[in-house]
């Protein structure tokens, strides 16, 4: 009876699902690095996403971001932070298992209200892909995703 109780504890340590890591959004860059730990790397937005000249300065899918201020810092497992004027903006992480189909996401609890951005083409994967996003409003989730399978490739937190 006593190893049943052993295998019933090992069983259920097992198969829990791994806690996501801190959303740190909303606080200060000296609150991120104490709670992380020193990023592995700190480098500037990709030039990909800053917007035309052309752009206004704000849109439905939300504020721009400054160039001149912000930075991205990366740490181990494909975690990273945007960092503007020494405050986390947003939390971008890898999909979870059950998060890497976009159909999975549109049928969330309170994903009723999105908005679906215009997609681009990434050419710094394999061949071109063609990315989509959407912004999950009450979710403050944005998913970026392979227009053609339907991949999701990453996670956005705000």
């Amino acid at each position: 009876m006593r190893l049943l109780g052993w295998i019933a504890i090992f069983v259920l340590t097992a198969c829990a699902k791994p806690e996501n890591p801190a959303n740190h959004v909303g606080e200060t860059l000296a609150s991120l690095e104490k709670a992380e730990g020193a990023p592995i790397a700190v480098e500037p937005p990709p030039a990909a996403a800053k917007p035309p000249a052309s752009a206004t300065t704000g849109s439905r899918a939300g504020p721009r971001f400054d160039f001149k201020t912000t930075t991205i810092h990366r740490y181990p497992g494909g975690r990273s932070y945007q960092i503007q004027n020494e405050k986390v903006v947003a939390f971008h992480r890898a999909p979870e298992p059950d998060e890497r189909a976009i159909q999975a996401w549109y049928h969330k609890p309170g994903a009723a209200r999105r908005e679906t951005t215009v997609a681009r083409v990434d050419e710094s994967r394999s061949g071109h892909v063609v990315l989509g996003a959407v912004r999950f409003v009450d979710l403050k989730r944005t998913v970026v995703y392979d227009r053609a399978s339907g991949e999701v490739i990453r996670v956005i937190e705000q």
